[in-house]
């Protein structure tokens, strides 16, 4: 069994880590999509997101939309 040296373990790492995105990134996809399979319908999308409305148009105003 080969022992791996300290670079290649931090260097995986990395890797493993470069797969995953900001929360804000994907919090803004997942809006985008369900206001696009609703129809643009903010009150559908955000019982579809299973939050309120207040609260969607909050993150839309964040995210300048």
């Amino acid at each position: 069994m080969e022992i791996e040296s300290r670079v290649e373990v931090e260097r995986r790492r990395e890797e493993e880590m470069a797969e995953f995105l900001p929360l804000k990134v994907v919090e803004r996809r997942m809006i985008v999509a369900a206001l696009t399979l609703c129809r643009s319908c903010r009150r559908d999308a955000a019982r579809l997101l299973g939050v309120s409305e207040a609260t969607l148009y909050r993150r839309l105003k964040e995210y300048g939309q």
